[in-house]
């Protein structure tokens, strides 16, 4: 039986009887959804080189255009089916129409070990890659409009947001077991077999909780956002346009930037596990590490975003990602324990930074115009896949350029650390920037409660 509708479909505290039940239903859903970023983001790249048979740049090809293309499926579809992720329900009912197609793709994708010539692998891996690009916005999309459109209140998204990152901690957790599995000794064949049987049980977990929310919202309302003043309320003196505009365009630059350079440590992770640590067991620990403080920082963000503003809490993960990013560079090879430390408190830069950047966002869309929300948001994820892909092709350069195998490593970790380190540089300026907005009642600013020990 569905659970009753509320004035606030999402984002109730997880105890709060049926409604909580409603929260925890879409942390799930958001959990299989991240099961397929997760594993793009971490496993991609290696699955094309190591076991699907391209070369660096014929993978960062790959990778780069299957993300530019995700960019213009994102705002065609943001456009095209605006008028279903302006409903709770029906986008509830799209998230499931995109979660089982994107499970399809991720098996074909998995299927290029099996194409033998070469030009035909690299055809047979770009065309299942844009066919997964397509489906992962179709379920994309609603997943991200509902944190605006199912909410009510600045307060409701700065916890979904929160559950948000922690359920893509646990979905990085899952995925680093899968780490071990992609180094571990063994032929290709046995290889392949694993990527395969590993796409069955992401698709079973991802369809399942897309079917969980779907029928947990169903006949709920879309709320209406709370007329009082919120934690992070856009200024309501100036004109709806100026007020959204700006606010905007500075969380689309620190998408950009996270995107852009975070993702390097994730990506050449397996990398560093299979040539120079030489061990799935440190390599997936290593990632594990980084999940678990993605995962379990959220409480810690949370706690403080309930007592500092955004912009603050946004400059002390940042600062975290550099000093985090700069640890594991001088540490790993010195001790691995060491490096685990240091991978757990990038995980936690990372989730903070992410935790803050969505909550934000919301409060810029909800309350606006229902029927933009979808492009809002696909303009926001846009940029992200963007950055990505440029990620992604000067990854697929820096295999082509450097001696990844060289167990010696020095290169990999320069380029797993350095470019982090420098994105988190970028988002000291931009809290910077974010922090001169701020007032009494403007975009970030501290909860009412909290005011006087913020100095706003």
């Amino acid at each position: 039986m569905a659970i009753a509708p509320s004035p606030e479909p999402v984002g109730k505290p997880l105890g709060a009887g049926g409604f909580g039940a409603v929260t925890a239903a879409y942390g799930w859903a958001h959990y299989g959804k991240s099961l397929f970023w997760y594993t793009s983001e971490i496993l991609f790249a290696f699955f094309l080189t190591e076991v699907g048979g391209l070369s660096g740049r014929g993978m960062g090809v790959v990778l780069g255009l299957g993300l530019l293309a995700s960019v213009g499926f994102d705002l065609a579809f943001g456009w095209g089916l605006r008028s279903r992720l302006a409903e709770v329900q029906r986008a509830a009912r799209l998230q499931l129409t995109g979660a089982t197609l994107s499970a399809g793709a991720l098996g074909a994708l998995f299927l290029t070990p099996w194409v033998d010539a070469a030009q035909v692998k690299f055809a047979f891996a770009l065309a299942a890659m844009l066919a997964f690009r397509c489906a992962y916005a179709v379920y994309d999309l609603p997943q991200n409009v509902l944190l605006a459109l199912a909410t009510g209140s600045a307060q409701a998204r700065t916890r979904v947001a929160t559950l948000r990152l922690f359920f893509s901690g646990l979905a990085t957790l899952s995925v680093s077991l899968l780490v071990g599995l992609a180094v571990a000794d063994g032929d290709a064949q046995s290889r392949a077999r694993a990527f395969l049987w590993s796409a069955a049980a992401i698709a079973v977990l991802a369809v399942g909780s897309a079917w969980g929310l779907r029928r947990a919202l169903s006949g709920a309302p879309a709320p209406a956002d709370d007329p009082g003043p919120a934690p992070s309320a856009l200024p309501l003196s100036t004109s709806p346009a100026a007020s959204t505009l700006a606010p905007a365009a500075l969380l689309l630059a620190a998408t950009f930037v996270v995107s852009l350079t975070a993702s390097m440590f994730s990506k050449l992770e397996p990398y560093l596990a299979a040539y120079v640590l030489a061990s799935p067991i440190w390599g997936g620990a290593m990632i594990t590490a980084a999940a678990l403080g993605t995962t379990f920082s959220q409480l810690g963000w949370a706690w403080l975003s309930a007592r500092r503003s955004r912009p603050a809490v946004f400059a002390l993960a940042g600062a975290l990602l550099i000093a985090a990013a700069l640890v594991f560079l001088a540490g790993v090879t010195i001790s691995l324990w060491i490096g685990l430390v240091a991978a757990l408190a990038f995980g936690a830069a990372s989730g903070g930074l992410g935790s803050q950047m969505w909550a934000a966002f919301g409060d810029v869309v909800a309350g606006r115009a229902q029927m933009a929300g979808g492009l809002a948001f696909a303009a926001f994820t846009g940029v992200s896949k963007l950055a990505l892909a440029l990620s992604g092709l000067l990854l697929g350069l820096f295999l082509h350029a450097f001696d990844y195998r060289d167990p010696d490593g020095r290169a990999v970790l320069l380029a797993m650390t350095l470019w982090p380190a420098l994105g988190g540089v970028a988002c000291l300026v931009l809290a910077a920037l974010w922090m001169r907005r701020r007032g009494p009642a403007a975009f970030g600013a501290a909860p009412a409660r909290a005011r006087s020990r913020c100095g706003a």
